[in-house]
């Protein structure tokens, strides 16, 4: 069966600099890598900097990249794939597995900071701001990209690597046409059975035009798994 076109824009400029910020950050906080400038730094301060630069241990550095790593996978996922459909039974075994990763792994950094194991990168100021930051937002962040990877990305993994193909069809619930600031296609459709976090279902321009405002039938080519479904293509009956 043909694949028909379809219309595809991403838009990942927006994703990509919130990615370039989030690393700069974290990375400066937990890695130790210090951005400087010429300005914030004059020649003559660079041997007192050197001198005063903290000593990053290598067993902080690698865990800090490890943890790191979950939001440039998970952003660089949501930019670069909108065809997977996960097994809904995955989403409560993911909430607890998820629940679980990131109490080992803050409750590993609290241990390690707070015996002195570890240091910050630089002085952290006990204000509220720096407060909040620490122990709600990152925590927050690391929960849901680390979700993201149990829900989505490693369960793509294993339909892509195992899953069988097979054609099949579902009903049409709704079209839309231009949907998003940072749409992934110029038109779309969401059918009764694939609906879910990240999924388009992208169809030509020809194709959406050729639906009524209600209702229709799709055929998809996919790639399934006990873990989920890969929405390959999507195409109208003959």
């Amino acid at each position: 069966m043909p694949k028909p076109p379809t219309e595809s824009k991403p838009r990942c400029a927006a994703a990509s600099g919130l990615l370039l910020k989030q690393w700069r950050f974290l990375s400066h906080r937990v890695l130790g890598s210090t951005p400087t400038t010429p300005e914030r730094a004059e020649p003559a301060q660079h041997q007192t900097l050197a001198i005063m630069k903290i000593v990053i241990s290598r067993s902080q550095k690698i865990a800090g990249t490890l943890a790191l790593l979950p939001f440039v996978t998970g952003t660089l996922y949501f930019v670069g794939y909108h065809d997977f459909y996960p097994n809904p039974e995955l989403f409560r075994l993911s909430l607890i597995a998820t629940a679980l990763l990131s109490a080992g792994v803050f409750s590993l950094f609290f241990i390690k900071f707070r015996s002195g194991s570890w240091r910050p990168a630089g002085k952290l100021d006990n204000t509220l701001k720096n407060k909040f930051l620490l122990f709600l937002l990152l925590p927050l962040a690391f929960y849901f990209y680390a979700f993201l990877h149990l829900y989505l990305i490693a369960p793509r993994i294993y339909t892509a690597l195992f899953g069988s193909e097979q054609v099949v069809t579902d009903a049409i619930e709704a079209k839309h046409h231009g949907y998003g600031k940072y749409k992934t296609c110029d038109y779309r459709i969401e059918t009764e059975h694939f609906q879910a976090l990240g999924l388009q279902l992208c169809v030509s321009r020809t194709f959406y035009h050729s639906l009524p405002d209600k209702g229709g039938v799709a055929i998809l080519s996919i790639i399934q798994s006990p873990a989920g479904t890969i929405v390959r293509s999507v195409a109208k009956p003959d």
